[in-house]
């Protein structure tokens, strides 16, 4: 018998209600993990039929797949012979876009042993997904957020459009130094060194306050002293 063959045979014996799956002590689906019980490997027979009963559900959920390509892969198998397919025997998703899947599960994993979930009651798979490029330690603040507030998927990806527009402008400004006061500042039009400006406001305030003791203590402002406060106040 081929190994085709032998894998299919195997297919056909196997349970592959989700019900009868679903209520077994050895595994748990919560609403956004798939949790196994204990660190026994999976069984091969075990790991089709949760291939054959999830495969069933067109919008089956991405975080269950994930885990269980994981458990698959941590038993030594190879868990792209996993990938569900169509009622026309086609692959449901590409291999890249079932590795992503896998990615993303194994990036945000479940928060054992407390509550076995995922951290944001109120996102789901594709909010994830949204991160996923990002740092863990930015991903997971952005996720926070995005579950404290409750917004959808569409609002997210707006949100994080316009982030990552943001830091990309941030990357491409070059640092230079000041031709007058050597210091470090940002390259862009229009824009004074923040350090010389402060600088010559700080002057301006200097001559205005001498002025103005003057007038206080009632003593006559030379010629010097009233020219450079006239151009004080013409440069406010």
């Amino acid at each position: 018998m081929t190994e085709e063959a032998a894998k299919g045979e195997s297919h056909d014996i196997v349970a592959t209600d989700m019900g009868e799956l679903m209520s077994r002590p050895t595994h748990d689906f919560r609403f956004n993990a798939l949790i196994f019980y204990g660190n026994k490997p999976i069984p091969e027979e075990l790991a089709h039929e949760f291939d054959e009963a999830m495969s069933k559900y067109e919008n089956g959920h991405l975080f269950y797949w994930s885990d269980l390509w994981r458990k698959i892969r941590d038993s030594g198998l190879e868990w792209t012979d996993y990938i569900p397919l169509r009622p026309n025997g086609e692959p449901r998703w590409s291999l890249g876009r079932c590795n992503t899947i896998f990615v993303i599960g194994e990036k945000f994993l479940p928060e054992p042993p407390e509550s076995e979930l995922r951290v944001y009651e109120n996102l789901d798979f594709s909010h994830y997904e949204v991160v996923r490029s990002f740092e863990d330690e930015e991903a997971h603040r952005l996720l926070e957020s995005a579950n404290r507030a409750k917004i959808t998927v569409a609002e997210f990806v707006k949100i994080i459009k316009e982030l990552k527009g943001e830091l990309e402008r941030k990357k491409s400004i070059k640092v230079i130094a000041c031709a007058h006061c050597d210091h470090l500042i940002a390259d862009i039009e229009d824009e004074g060194c923040p350090w010389c400006i402060s600088e010559v406001a700080e002057n301006r305030i200097k001559k205005l306050q001498k002025v103005l003791e003057c007038i206080r203590d009632g003593e006559d402002l030379d010629s010097g002293l009233r020219a450079e406060c006239d151009r004080a106040l013409t440069e406010v």
